[in-house]
């Protein structure tokens, strides 16, 4: 899982990087320190050919505002989590809302319906879509 884990922080921070707009906030407290906002999320989901009729941009934009407005959803003491932008641990949550949406998830628990889709589709995707950085 710790590897799944990393390469998933890779995900996240090459799009948060990559993306031209992209500046960083003098509150950063450290490398890792960094927020997504939800171009980073369209252009991610674009990248890796993610949209689909089961999960299309109306459903992204809908769980994003789910988990960035809500701060009962996911409360965290991290200076940079604002109710626009996600820290790493709200984009692992809109990765497992990603699955449900898609219908993705068994009827087994949902760690491990997660790890599947992550296993079997998402990482994969990230590998062919950023070659070399996953």
């Amino acid at each position: 899982e710790a590897n799944a884990r990393e390469k998933l922080r890779k995900v996240f921070d090459f799009f948060v990087i990559s993306y031209k707009s992209n500046k960083v906030k003098s509150t950063v407290i450290g490398a890792r320190d960094i927020t997504m906002n939800f171009n980073h999320v369209f252009s991610l989901m674009e990248k890796f050919e993610a949209f689909d009729p089961q999960y299309n941009v109306k459903k992204c934009v809908d769980s994003y505002c789910k988990i960035t407005c809500d701060s009962e959803l996911l409360p965290q003491e991290h200076p940079n989590n604002q109710n626009s932008e996600m820290v790493f641990d709200e984009f692992l949550d809109m990765l497992l809302r990603v699955a449900r949406g898609k219908e993705l998830l068994s009827s087994r628990p949902p760690e491990d319906s997660l790890r599947e889709y992550l296993e079997r589709d998402f990482i994969l995707r990230a590998a062919r879509a950023v070659p070399g950085k996953i």
